[in-house]
């Protein structure tokens, strides 16, 4: 993986009464590993997610410290939703994983936007159906002259 990415504005939200829902699916995904000594025998330690370390978001006692183990962190609005994630991390690795578990449980139509400096494109995770789908925008400037060849 290792994709350089910026958060941008996002509208995701977890409702209080789903976050112990959405910890329990965090939690099941120890044993998934991608980053194994099945692929990688000269690796050292245990096996984990890219970037992530499995006992760290096991040992989670709020969806807050589950997502800050994946390098994502959550505000808390007044209701007790979790809202507003932003990457902490450098580099992108397994949410796609992450995001597929806790799908059921972020409110319809919610999404977090990236943009990736790395091959300067726009994308978001779109939370809809309890699913998780990666949408690219299109980004055009609508001016004469504007698009190269013009």
């Amino acid at each position: 993986m290792g994709i350089n990415i910026y958060s941008m504005s996002s509208q995701f939200r977890v409702r209080k009464s789903r976050h112990s829902d959405a910890l329990a699916a965090i939690k099941k995904l120890a044993g998934g590993e991608t980053v194994t000594k099945a692929h990688f025998p000269a690796m050292e330690g245990s096996d984990h997610y890219a970037f992530v370390t499995t006992k760290d978001f096991i040992d989670a006692e709020t969806i807050f410290d589950a997502l800050i183990a994946w390098r994502w962190v959550l505000e808390e609005d007044a209701n007790g939703d979790a809202f507003d994630p932003s990457f902490t991390g450098e580099k992108l690795g397994d949410e796609e994983i992450l995001f597929a578990a806790v799908a059921p449980f972020v409110v319809d139509r919610s999404y977090i936007q990236i943009f990736c400096h790395d091959d300067e494109c726009v994308w978001r995770w779109v939370f809809e159906d309890s699913r998780v789908r990666r949408e690219y925008a299109n980004i055009a400037f609508e001016y004469p002259g504007a698009q190269v060849g013009d």
